[in-house]
């Protein structure tokens, strides 16, 4: 028995946006990511899916959503399931942080 896994991240959010480091910070999507969700569900829609899955952030389970409102393939498609294991590792005290100015932090350590 063989199969396919599609592996999609989540759209752009306001922390990516404005390059802040987000692993565990729960941002929302931004307009963008709203149609990158769409987009990528464009791209996809003609495959069947068995099963779909998303972390337990908001932004992962939105993205989901928008993918699977755009496939056409898979009308018995039972509602995404939630996997917090599939959630981002945390950045702790970085969380939130720039990225360019954390990264410097971490490796002038």
């Amino acid at each position: 028995m063989s199969f396919n896994i599609y592996l999609v991240r989540h759209g752009q959010t306001i922390l990516n946006r404005y390059n802040r480091m987000q692993g565990w910070c729960d941002s929302p999507l931004t307009p963008k990511g709203m149609q990158d969700g769409h987009m990528a569900g464009h791209h996809l829609s003609h495959i069947n899916f068995a099963k779909a899955f998303h972390s337990d952030t908001t932004r992962a389970e939105k993205t989901c959503h928008f993918l699977l409102q755009e496939n056409v393939a898979s009308p018995e498609l039972p509602e995404p399931e939630e996997l917090p294991a599939f959630r981002e590792q945390s950045y702790g005290y970085y969380e939130g942080s720039d990225s360019d100015q954390a990264w410097l932090m971490i490796g002038a350590s």
